[in-house]
Order: structure tokens, then C-alpha cells, then sequence
């Protein structure tokens, strides 16, 4: 994962795109297929520094985004 954001990371990244490049990175290791239930997103907004926790809406909206979209089914297989 270390090694995919190092490769794709882009200098200005808005914090979308910072998700869009997170979710493609863990995707990277797994099938190419994420579910929301699967995985935690949040971010931290370099102006406000605030935290903030993506609800499971909000990471499927990314997932079917980047074409990311899988099911917990095939997170699971992937962790046997």
C-alpha cells in the first residue's frame, strides 16, 4: 500500500482525491474490490484540522466513483 501511494500521489491533492488515491491503494491488495462496511474512512482537513468520519454512504459513493465497489463477500474471500 506504502508503495502505491508513494507511486500515484500527486503534490496539490484536494482531499477527495486523497481518498479516491486511499481507497485505490487498500483496493490495490484486495481484488480491486472494497465495501463500505469493510473499512473506516475519515479525513483531516489541512485548513481547519478538523476529523471527520466518512459514513458508509459517503465511502460507497467514492467505491462506485473509482469503480471500487465490491461486496462483503468478496472482502472476505480475500482475507481467507
Amino acid at each position: 500500500i506504502r508503495e502505491y501511494l508513494e507511486e500515484h500521489y500527486e503534490e496539490g491533492m484536494d482531499l477527495d482525491a486523497g481518498v479516491g488515491l486511499a481507497l485505490e491503494a487498500l483496493a490495490s491488495v484486495n481484488n480491486d474490490k472494497l465495501s463500505p462496511e469493510g473499512i473506516g474512512v475519515a479525513t483531516i482537513s489541512v485548513e481547519d484540522e478538523q476529523f471527520r468520519k466518512l459514513s458508509d454512504e459517503e465511502t460507497e459513493e467514492h467505491l462506485a466513483e473509482l469503480d471500487l465497489l465490491g461486496s462483503e463477500d468478496d472482502e472476505e474471500e480475500t482475507e481467507e
